[in-house]
């Protein structure tokens, strides 16, 4: 794969010049425009702290050419919701109380229109924001602290929208219907961009790794039709259908192009190319070396061409508060309730019923919003390939075994050298701490059935402590063929354990067979050996064994056993 070369662009022109600084997870690009081509473009790192040195010094030299802000970060938010058709008074206050639900938070946002229904009671409107992340927030701070005239802060993929939709537009021209389009570009300043829109309107976009660039192209080309695939069933749940006209651009290098091109796309049409190419062919001249891959300063040209942008964000500080306003509303009112007590408690009933009331009215707007999304996050989250549940409690156990005071997988590596695959466990409980005391009496079986005789045992745990480690395994004998074969079988598996453990205490704390009132078991436990035997006293049974607990069923024989190692002896 091609590393970025920026630094050979050195294009002059007359005409209007603009900065465009593009901030991205990965790194930061300063892009010049003069005239109608790109004239320069530096890379500096993704940190403010260290990359906005590197900014300020070229800007420095140029304080009065203006500096637009195009974010390719990874959290951004776009919304296309519906808002109530009211009077021109009121519209401008209903549309930003549903932005305030929509984009909520002190964070950078604007709306744009999208149309209205066919019926004419409600408008459509794309509510996007920009989150005031530290990463983000460092950038703007080092923005707005130029000199140079500022151009707004905007957002990368909502301003290519239309790059896009000039790739395609001898396709829209060809073909009417339901369009659906798919671009993503390689870009050094996260990865692969991926923006998705319907009938030229913004629907999706998504920021995901690029391959690496030591990575064959066969193999980038195998993990771009993955990640196709993948956002493609967002889109799907987003109202795509098959037959539905799809138009998709990968713009890439020459090498990797050629790998996609033998892929197959689910696409009516499939345009593969290069940033080079595409600044060519539109008219922005060189946006780099033909065989780069990375698309940031093609993005950057054609924002710094547009006459206007397609939506500037507003500063949180410039957006207007729906509590200011109604202090405004209601100053008169405060001033003549401060006349008397009854007129003060009438304006403070007035005012709370009136916050209660917007307080509806905005939970009522806000639901159908929440509901959608907690259906796209569930949807999100049955196409995943594992269950995120178990994801969460396996990470939160490997937490768990990490902040151990002991060595968990070593203590667990002798437990399974002590069974021998000749049982298998079924139930693990781990805690930290000692036992400082450990007692095992004669207690009723969990034989096949999981009955249980008589007889009772107990363990008791003293204050845990710090280099300490305590275990209770419930494990089924791999199926001895009688209740007696059993016995014999759990106390080899009780000697092998402690000779596994010889630092620790193990207990059998339920055997597999249930001792009956004519029989004993006996059991005594050290830290090196352990002795186990079950004999008939008086009386034995008809068959002359040991009675299994509930009989022949269909489960296996199991035993209890607790260890504590680090006890007290």
């Amino acid at each position: 794969m091609a590393s970025l070369s920026l630094g050979s662009l050195s294009l002059s022109g007359r005409g209007r010049r603009k900065y465009v600084l593009t901030i991205g997870e990965d790194c930061a690009v300063l892009t010049l425009y003069s005239g109608k081509t790109v004239k320069n473009a530096w890379i500096v790192p993704a940190e403010a702290a260290e990359g906005g040195a590197e900014i300020e010094s070229v800007l420095r030299q140029d304080p009065k050419t203006p500096v637009a802000l195009l974010a390719d970060t990874f959290e951004q938010i776009y919304r296309d919701e519906p808002v109530p058709k009211v009077g021109r008074m009121d519209q401008a206050k209903v549309t930003r109380r549903h932005a305030a639900v929509a984009t909520p938070g002190d964070i950078w946002k604007a709306a744009m229109p999208q149309g209205r229904d066919p019926r004419g009671k409600k408008l459509f409107y794309l509510f996007c924001g920009l989150p005031r992340s530290e990463h983000v927030s460092a950038w703007v701070r080092l923005y707005e602290g130029l000199r140079n005239p500022k151009a707004g802060i905007h957002l990368l993929p909502l301003e290519s929208l239309s790059l896009m939709n000039a790739l395609f537009e001898a396709e829209a021209k060809a073909r009417g219907g339901v369009r659906w389009r798919i671009m993503t570009t390689m870009n050094v300043s996260g990865g692969l961009r991926q923006i998705v829109a319907k009938q030229g309107r913004m629907m999706l976009t998504r920021l995901t790794p690029a391959p690496p660039e030591d990575m064959p192209a066969d193999e980038a080309a195998a993990m771009m039709v993955r990640d196709f695939r993948q956002t493609l069933t967002y889109v799907k749940r987003m109202g795509y259908r098959e037959g539905d006209a799809l138009d998709l651009a990968l713009i890439v290098d020459p090498d990797l192009a050629e790998a996609l091109t033998a892929q197959q796309w689910e696409a009516e049409s499939v345009n593969v190319t290069t940033p080079h190419a595409v600044g060519e062919r539109l008219g922005l001249g060189s946006v780099g070396k033909p065989e780069q891959p990375y698309g940031d300063v093609l993005h950057a040209a054609w924002f710094a061409r547009k006459a206007k942008p397609a939506l500037t964000l507003a500063r949180p500080s410039e957006q207007k508060s729906e509590l200011g306003q109604l202090g405004e509303a209601l100053a008169p009112l405060g001033a003549a309730a401060a006349i008397g007590g009854v007129a003060f408690y009438a304006y403070s009933a007035g005012t709370a019923l009136w916050d209660t009331h917007q307080r509806i009215e905005r939970l009522e707007i806000a639901l159908p919003a929440a509901q959608s999304r907690l259906q796209a996050v569930q949807s999100e989250h049955a196409a995943l390939p594992y269950d995120a549940q178990v994801m969460r409690d396996t990470l939160a156990l490997a937490d768990t075994m990490a902040g151990a005071d002991r060595a968990v997988v070593p203590f667990l590596r002798a437990v399974d050298a002590g069974l021998q695959n000749r049982a298998h466990v079924v139930r693990l409980e781990l805690e930290n701490g000692a036992v400082t005391q450990v007692q095992a009496e004669n207690q009723g079986g969990g034989g096949r059935g999981g009955g249980g005789g008589g007889g009772s045992g107990q363990v008791g745990r003293g204050a845990p402590k710090g280099d300490g480690l305590w275990a209770r395994l419930e494990m089924v004998l791999d199926d001895p063929a009688t209740a007696e074969d059993a016995l014999v079988l759990s106390a080899r598996i009780m000697q092998d354990l402690a000779a596994a453990l010889p630092d620790a205490q193990v207990v059998l704390v339920r055997p597999p067979v249930a001792v009956l009132p004519d029989q004993t078991l006996s059991a005594s436990v050290r830290m090196d050996t352990l002795h186990g035997t079950a004999r008939t006293v008086a009386g034995p049974a008809a068959d002359g064994s040991p009675a299994a607990a509930g009989g022949q069923a269909e489960a296996g024989f199991t035993m209890r056993v607790e260890i504590s190692r680090g006890a007290a002896s």
